[in-house]
């Protein structure tokens, strides 16, 4: 899964490069942090006037899997095949 996900992010860091006119990057954090800016930010992508009406409430799930951190770390530290025993 991680190396699905490390090459995921390094095709998303690609293509932004390739075509940055028709790309943006945002990430989760940004998006909860200043959903406004982003709100902006995507608006002038599409090339459409940015809305100045409310945001809908957003739920803010930042660090969630803060008690899940160490069963991941020692999961992603075993080799491949012990997580099929």
């Amino acid at each position: 899964m991680k190396d699905y996900i490390d090459y995921y992010f390094s095709m998303m860091d690609k293509a932004s490069a390739k075509l940055p006119q028709q790309s943006i990057m945002l990430s989760y954090e940004e998006l909860i942090e200043n959903p406004i800016a982003a709100r902006a930010a995507i608006a002038q992508l599409c090339g459409l006037p940015v809305p100045t009406g409310p945001l809908p409430a957003i739920g803010d799930d930042r660090g969630c899997a803060e008690p899940y951190r160490a069963a991941m770390a020692a999961a992603l530290s075993m080799p491949p095949d012990a997580a099929l025993l």
